[in-house]
Order: structure tokens, then sequence, then C-alpha cells
């Protein structure tokens, strides 16, 4: 065996990420991003533990550069890992990209591919393809495998191009925004698919003064077993129709002597009456006429007996740019009632077929 001759092998130079970080910069864009409601990716579709962008923006770059051995040009390096990680997390701006970009093609070598096995939201390869990075990706599940190339592969294909089609069948400028046009072609193709889902279900949606009805909210019901009561026990898990901040809308059960009707309560009051389900795990639930409590098993017995059935508890309704709640006492009874499409699939569910969530054992069937 011959021996390596140490003196001709080249040291490794250490990465910025091994020397240096700006962690408060990077942790405070964190939080931000992490609070953000609307604008992120992890808004097109939850996935689960999505790591903050502004971390993977200042780690893929920090463990991509050669520490400078310089005081004065890390800093400079700090400096435009702080300018890609905005206290408001956000995206960096046009200028902080292209610095970035600029010093990561100075190294050496040619960028490293940033391959992401379990892909998920998405998030790492945005990230790296921003900083100008190649990218592979894959995952089992296809929801993630979609969302992940319509960000990474669609989506920059298109950017600050015209639409094929506007609203007038015509073509829509880009104008500023380089995703205009894009987003005139989504507009466009969402109304043809609206116009033809209108056409087919419309009559099953009633019109309100004020708005659409989009939503039905329906909860299954079962006898009270306490036999002094045997009002029809609605079984929902939380009162909560909206938590929205300046909209916060609940459920509010009143009983009279043939059952449980719902009134529409609003504001973030801290008397929000309970729903029928009880906290823990399990299917327990409680009667809001007498307070009797019963299990899963009950449901059970209710459902190979043919006792359970549905109540509809209130509305939504969208209209001036705000969505709202009504109660189901504001149609009338014959309303609710809708007749099942004749095509719709009638299928029996096997019982010993785990993968049915053992709804038959709720005797639903089919």
């Amino acid at each position: 065996m011959s021996a390596v001759n140490e003196s001709n092998v080249t040291p490794r130079r250490r990465k910025l990420i091994e020397v240096a970080l700006p962690l408060e910069a990077m942790s405070k864009a964190s939080k931000a991003d992490k609070d953000r409601k609307v604008g992120t990716i992890k808004n097109i579709h939850k996935w689960f533990a999505p790591m903050p962008t502004p971390a993977w923006r200042a780690l893929l770059f920090a463990a991509t550069v050669d520490d400078p051995e310089d005081a004065e040009k890390r800093a400079e390096l700090l400096r435009i890992i702080e300018d890609l990680v905005p206290a408001d997390g956000t995206a960096p701006s046009a200028e902080a990209l292209k610095k970035a970009r600029a010093v990561l093609n100075e190294q050496e070598q040619e960028l490293p591919t940033v391959l992401d096995p379990f892909c998920g939201g998405g998030s790492t390869l945005v990230e790296a393809q921003r900083l100008g990075f190649p990218t592979l990706a894959s995952d089992l599940n296809p929801v993630p495998a979609l969302v992940t190339r319509v960000e990474t592969q669609l989506i920059p294909a298109v950017l600050g191009k015209p639409a094929v089609s506007g609203p007038d069948g015509g073509i829509v400028g880009v104008a500023d925004d380089p995703m205009a046009g894009l987003l005139a072609d989504i507009q466009h193709y969402a109304r043809l698919v609206e116009q033809k889902v209108r056409k087919q279900v419309g009559d099953l949606y009633e019109t309100m003064e004020g708005g659409d009805i989009v939503a039905w909210l329906w909860a299954r019901t079962v006898p009270c077993p306490n036999p002094a009561c045997g009002i029809p026990v609605p079984l929902y898990s939380s009162p909560w129709l909206s938590k929205q901040q300046g909209r916060e809308a609940w459920l509010r059960p009143l009983v009279d002597g043939r059952g449980v009707r719902f009134e529409i309560g609003t504001g973030a009051a801290n008397d929000v009456p309970e729903a029928t389900k009880r906290s823990g795990r399990g299917g327990k639930f409680a009667c809001p006429a007498c307070g009797t409590e019963f299990s899963e098993k009950y449901l059970q017995q209710c459902g190979a007996k043919a006792e359970i059935g549905l109540q509809l508890m209130a509305l939504a309704v969208d209209g001036n740019g705000w969505r709202r709640f009504i109660p189901a006492t504001s149609l009338p009874v014959e309303n609710w009632k809708i007749t099942a499409p004749g095509d719709a699939p009638d299928i029996e569910l096997a019982v010993e077929n785990k993968r049915n969530f053992n709804t038959p054992l709720y005797g639903l069937r089919r």
C-alpha cells in the first residue's frame, strides 16, 4: 500500500455555515414567515412540518459559499444573507437576489444540484431555484408531487409571458406583474369551469339577498338515550364557524320541545356554548337538553337500527367580498330536502374493509 503524500492534498476550505450565520435575522424572518396566513408557499397546500422559507434560503447560500477567512469580507457575506431574509418574512428583493447569485457564481466549483426525495410542499426546491441552483425532487404521494411540479416547472416557464386567453378571449398584456398572464389564464378558465358546474348543479344552491349560499352545514343526529328526553341530538365537534378576527361566528344551540335549533352568534365571545362532542379520545357526546352522555357504542347501536338522522345547522353565504353565516331556519324546511342525482354512485361498503373508516359499523353501508 502506498502512502498518501499529505503535502499534495489541497485542504478543504470551510463553508460560511461552519463559521458564522446571522441567526437573529434568520430567526426573526422565520417567525414572521410562520405567522403569515396568506401569500406563502405553505398556503398552496398545507404539508407536514414546513420549514420556514427564509431559513432554507439562508442555509442554502451559507452551505455553498466558502468562508473568506477575512472578518471584513465575512461581514459582507452576512449582510447579503440578512438581505435575503427580510424581517417581515416576505421574499427577498431583486437586488438582494442579484448580489447572492453573483457570489454563488464566483465559487470555484459549479453549483451543486439540490435533491429533495420527499419534496412535500416544495419550499426547498423553490428557494433553491430562487438562488439559481439546479434541482431534482420526488415524492411517493401524488399531491405534493403535483404541487411541487406546478411551483418549480409550470410557473417559472410562464413568468413574464402574456396570457393565451383573457376574459374576452383575446390576449391580455403582462404589464408590470410577471405573473399577470398566468393569473389571467387561471381566472378565465376558472370562469368556464364555474359556468359548467353552475349549469349542472346550480339549481341546488339557493340564492339569497346579498350573496350566494356556498355551503350547507349539516350534522348527524341520534335520539337521546334518556327515555324522558329522546330529542334528536346533533353530533358536532366544534361550535366555531369562523375564527377570523373581526368576523367570528359560532353556533348557539337552543333547545325546544321538539329538539335543537341553532342561532348564529358573532364576535369573540368568552361564553361560546360548547359542542355536543366532549373532549378526549373517542366519540363521547352529551345531550344539550338533559346532559345525558353517550359513547361510540350507542352511536353504533343507533346506526344498526337506522336511527341516525341529519339536521341542517347553518348556511354559509358569500357576498360583497366576505363570508357570513345564517341559521338554517332562514330557509323553508322543504328546501332542505334535495333529491340525490340519478347518476350518483350506489355502492355497498364491505364491513371487513378497514379503509371504509368503519362507516358500516354505524349503519352507513352505501
